[in-house]
Formats: C-alpha cells, structure tokens, sequence
C-alpha cells in the first residue's frame, strides 16, 4: 500500500494504517524528541505524547503525501518537546523554592559555601560556554535554565 492511501487510510479511523505510520516514523521522533531533551525517559514519553496527538487529530492534516505527514509529526514532536522542557523547567524551580524555604532555619553564621564561591566567574564561564552552543542549543540551554 503507498503512503497516501495509508494516510487517507489513517483519517478514516483505521488502527493498522496508523500503527503502519508509527512504526515508519517512531524512530525518526524518537530522535528528535532526545535532541531536545537528552533523556531516554523524556524522550520516550514526548513520543507516545507526539503519536497520541497524532492519532487524535490525523483527519486534520489537508494534505496525504508522506512529505506533509512528516512535517506535520515533525512539528507536534518539536513543539510537545518545548512544553516537555518547560514543565521540567518549572518543576526544577519548585524544587528549588521549596529547598531555599526549608532551609533558612539552618543557616549558621559561619562562613557559608556560598560566600567562598565567586559567582561572577562561574556566570562568565558559563556564559563563555553557551557561546559555543549552535543557535538551536542556545534555544533549549535557555528554555531550560531561563534567563539571557
């Protein structure tokens, strides 16, 4: 069967047409969806997240040819990465915040490990860093960590 009448089969609700698309583009999405997050757990749920988007809105894509579906897949894929990696994001800075709270009470007037550490060295090395960074790697690095 051609990738068309696949596809035209796939909007039409059935499951062995659509399960014939995933296995023909999983990997391609899989690997994507690692590039964004680096993490085969991530990954593999921005994947299943990616197909099940799919599948719901198949009869939505206007078009049939192989090229159309997998741009269209391509573009779920990277935009389920994008909220994958903000919702980390957010986590991690609950976390934070929920750590900073718990530990002011046990703060001692010693000299702390942060008043040894000189931070603007370690920014501008970091900052060094993320120059080297392709304009795509410089995106996640700061969707990830936020700020400039």
């Amino acid at each position: 069967m051609n990738s068309e009448l696949i596809i035209e089969s796939a909007k039409k609700g059935s499951d062995s047409a659509f399960r014939s698309l995933y296995d023909d583009h999983c990997e391609m999405v899989y690997k994507l969806a690692y590039r964004f997050t680096g993490s085969n757990e991530d990954s593999e749920e921005i994947m299943q997240e990616t197909f099940t988007k799919a599948f719901r809105c198949i009869s939505d894509l206007s078009d049939n040819t192989l090229d159309s579906f997998k741009y269209w897949i391509t573009r779920i894929c990277i935009n389920t990465s994008i909220s994958q990696l903000r919702k980390i994001k957010n986590r991690k800075k609950r976390f934070v915040l929920s750590l900073s709270e718990n530990t002011e009470n046990f703060k001692s007037s010693e000299d702390s490990p942060d008043a040894v550490i000189d931070y603007d060295s370690i920014r501008k090395i970091i900052k060094q860093t993320v120059e080297t960074f392709s304009s795509k790697q410089k995106i996640i690095f700061h969707i990830i960590v936020g700020g400039d």
